[in-house]
């Protein structure tokens, strides 16, 4: 079975919005409102041959195969962050947050330098669309009033995520190296 999935309580699901379900949990599943194209079991009872003889093909419950799991790989963004300037951007928040900061010069020039090599592995990498969709993230975020954590993880180690607002961990402040987000 492929990675792309999660365990819960009663069934797995897959990332592509299938449900896998033992077939003893079938009738749970769709009281619950999942259909039974969302559904694949892991082997035909009786019970189940019995639904599939009685329902329209589109309908029927298909046995758990190696079927390719589709998830569109293209970004949904909105018109305006898929040509957004990522770099421009950051740079643009970085002197917008620069007197808060209250770094020394060396600091500061430490900063800009990071800054720059890591916009430079965000392009090496081909990330720039995730960057937008990051920006588009926490720009929805801040329209809305939601509120999101302090930071978790790798992030923490990008500083490009520091000075865009999605965590606060000062990567420069704390000497935390870039490679620590940008790894192989």
């Amino acid at each position: 079975m492929r990675k792309l999935e999660t365990e819960l309580k009663d069934r797995t699901l897959r990332f592509d919005g299938v449900s896998i379900v033992h077939p003893d949990a079938v009738a749970h599943a769709l009281s619950r409102g999942l259909r039974p194209s969302d559904l694949r079991v892991t082997e035909v009872t009786e019970e189940v041959q019995l639904f599939n003889d009685n329902v329209i093909g589109a309908d029927q419950l298909l046995l758990v195969g190696n079927e390719p799991i589709s998830i569109p790989m293209e970004w949904q963004l909105p018109e305006a962050y898929k040509s957004l300037d990522v770099q421009g951007r950051v740079f643009d928040e970085f002197f917008k947050r620069l007197p808060s900061l209250k770094y020394t010069q060396e600091q500061e020039d430490i900063a800009v330098r990071r800054l720059a090599d890591e916009v430079n592995e965000v392009e090496v990498r081909g990330m720039m669309d995730f960057m937008r969709t990051i920006v588009y993230v926490l720009d929805t975020f801040r329209k809305t009033d939601i509120v999101w954590g302090v930071g978790r993880g790798s992030s923490c180690a990008c500083y490009i995520l520091f000075i865009l607002g999605l965590h606060v961990v000062d990567c420069v402040k704390y000497e935390v190296p870039m490679n620590e987000f940008f790894h192989d």
